[in-house]
């Protein structure tokens, strides 16, 4: 069993994990803590590392114990290659190869844009803890572009999107379709991720302020958490939105597509991305996309905008032109979307990944 996955990453770790299990490859799937909330692999092994609660309260012995652990594991079942899919996962294994386990493979899975996404001092620390990975897999070009730029080798670094299941989600998608013949009653807009700067929420209120401003009967949902929840709530109690505008907070899987399948139109405001899984699942079910043009992920998904609306960050004016155009072509987008996601599908990749870790095991 060559292949591990530690930490974070959830829903690529997730897919990985049921491709493996789906191609009779078992394999180590390793969590720091005991809160599984996405599906793994048939086939995995799963181990807890994090045992001792009361540890939790001194962050020294905790590291420490944490290094103990996931040394025992390794040790007990003869890991070799060990992939981290969380950067603080990255710090945990760049000790354990440096002062425990010298001979153990690395592979650091790096979901962000490293420029954007992180404080100078912040950087320095995760370049040198990916110091010591074989290989660095980027979730997108972009990605790679701002390894490269922070001067980590090229030849290391390899592209493996995020991917997303394809397959069964015809009824998804049917429902976006039906919804098509009510767009003259209501717009609808969603949006998905943490109410954080990066996403760029209160953008997102803008553009259904101006459209409904425009006389366009236009609501939206914004599925998501986070430290800026009441700032948003604010902003749309003050722009009187409270009607228009619903926040689901985070829902489960099972919830999750069927909530997406209620509406119309799927709207990225992101200052900065790696590469938004979300998009991928809007238009796994044939949501037309409108999105910001930002450093990494959305130019690459719609291929420049063929496939979707682009538009400059951070820029109302063009993202309620970009609103009103897909809204005159709702099923020439919906196909785009909906033909076109397929190469991020799960077995895609998957072959990709196996492949990656086949050769370096």
């Amino acid at each position: 069993m060559p292949t591990l996955s530690l930490g974070g990453a959830e829903r690529f770790i997730s897919e990985m994990s049921q491709y493996l299990s789906n191609e009779s490859r078992s394999h180590h799937l390793i969590l720091i803590e005991d809160i599984i909330t996405y599906k793994k692999g048939d086939n995995a092994v799963l181990h807890i590392l994090y045992l001792n609660k009361i540890i939790k309260k001194i962050p020294k012995l905790r590291f420490l114990y944490l290094l103990f652990r996931l040394y025992k594991v390794i040790k007990i079942h003869n890991i070799k290659v060990l992939f981290c899919g969380l950067d603080s996962c990255a710090k945990l294994s760049y000790y354990l190869k440096k002062y425990i386990l010298t001979d153990i493979i690395l592979i650091n899975l790096c979901q962000n844009n490293i420029i954007n996404k992180f404080s100078k001092n912040e950087r320095e620390k995760l370049l040198r803890y990916y110091q010591s990975s074989k290989t660095i897999i980027a979730c997108s070009e972009g990605v790679e572009k701002s390894l490269i730029n922070s001067s980590v080798d090229k030849n290391k670094i390899h592209i493996i999107t995020n991917c997303v299941k394809t397959e069964n989600k015809k009824d998804f998608f049917q429902n976006v379709i039906n919804n098509l013949h009510s767009l003259d009653n209501e717009f609808k807009l969603i949006t998905v991720g943490s109410m954080t700067p990066q996403k760029n929420h209160l953008l997102y209120i803008d553009l259904i302020y101006e459209l409904n401003n425009l006389g366009i009967n236009c609501s939206a949902g914004i599925i998501g958490d986070g430290i800026l929840k009441e700032k948003i709530k604010n902003k749309i109690k003050m722009l009187n939105l409270e009607s228009k505008i619903k926040l689901y907070g985070w829902t489960d899987s099972d919830k999750y597509f069927n909530l997406l399948s209620q509406y119309h139109l799927f709207v990225l405001c992101s200052d900065f991305e790696g590469l938004p899984l979300v998009m991928l699942e809007a238009m796994s079910i044939g949501l037309p996309i409108l999105s910001t043009d930002c450093d990494s992920g959305p130019r690459e998904i719609l291929s420049n905008g063929k496939y979707g609306i682009l538009v400059p960050i951070k820029d109302k004016d063009k993202l309620v032109g970009g609103a009103l155009e897909i809204k005159n072509k709702m099923s020439y987008y919906s196909g785009l979307s909906y033909n076109n996601v397929k190469k991020y599908s799960r077995d895609n990749v998957g072959r990709k990944f196996l492949k990656l870790m086949d050769g370096i095991a």
